[in-house]
């Protein structure tokens, strides 16, 4: 409401608050800033639409650089693409250059994206998630808690030392386990290159992630239009200020009257 009333020049009624965000939400475009070199793609759930789980919301992060900040590690961020829905991650990773490197979770068809969008890029799949994902497939196969956990930590251990010889051993000690090994298998391809990745995981956005729940996520059935249009303009706002003052220009042309004094 704070932010609203720079727009009009007057604290808006609540109708008129939800025009403004809904028309300068949807004309956010979000640019990368020159050199384009390493895109972190995330996603979350969010309650929008009619689907009974809501809306995939995804957003891709042009990582600018890692500095220090009041003595703790920072790094500087940009979006260059956001999407919900179904083809949320095409419109993501529509970028206008292309990156050195793409790190992104295993989710379904993101491999397949990426070497269509950026045939040239190293693709690099979270360390993190890869783990996490074997312990829920482990679970789906019937291994019981502890026994999974202690397995996605053994995996955790291999892939922060870099071991490949032992992420194939991991690998192929899972026989019984056959969705969990073909899964394994299929990601070998994008962990563990013979030169680590710059990045390596999706932490370094995984905060944004959750503030996007935090503000999504307050209790009511958002229109999957309304849900984006709010989330272009606030992560406009607070990783791309140039994106954001494009706004400030006028949505429409000026018409004035020139009315003669009598």
């Amino acid at each position: 409401c704070r932010l609203s009333r720079e727009w009009p020049g007057d604290p808006p009624s609540p109708k008129t608050l939800h025009a403004h965000v809904q028309e300068r939400g949807e004309a956010v475009e979000f640019t990368e800033a020159p050199p384009l070199e390493v895109v972190l793609a995330d996603g979350t759930r969010v309650p929008a639409g009619e689907g009974p789980r809501g809306e995939d919301l995804t957003v891709a992060f042009q990582i600018q650089d890692r500095h220090t900040e009041a003595g703790r590690p920072a790094v500087r961020k940009r979006v260059v693409g956001m999407g919900i829905g179904y083809g949320s991650w095409q419109e993501a990773l529509a970028t206008a250059g292309e990156p050195a490197l793409v790190v992104s979770d295993a989710e379904t068809g993101v491999r397949e994206l990426v070497a269509d969008y950026f045939p040239r890029a190293r693709h690099q799949l979270c360390e993190w998630h890869v783990p996490y994902t074997v312990a829920h497939t482990l679970g789906l196969e019937g291994m019981a808690v502890e026994a999974r956990k202690a397995l996605a930590g053994k995996l955790s251990g291999v892939l922060a030392r870099q071991d490949q010889a032992g992420l194939t051993t991991f690998t192929e000690a899972l026989d019984s386990y056959p969705k969990t090994q073909g899964f394994l298998r299929s990601v070998q391809p994008y962990v563990l290159y013979t030169a680590a990745s710059r990045e390596r995981t999706t932490s370094v956005v995984e905060r944004q992630m959750r503030e996007i729940n935090r503000r999504t996520d307050v209790g009511v059935r958002s229109s999957v239009a309304g849900i984006a249009n709010l989330m272009r303009l606030r992560l406009a706002k607070r990783h791309n200020p140039d994106d954001y003052q494009r706004l400030w220009k006028p949505l429409r042309p000026c018409v004035s009257t020139v009315v003669p004094q009598a």
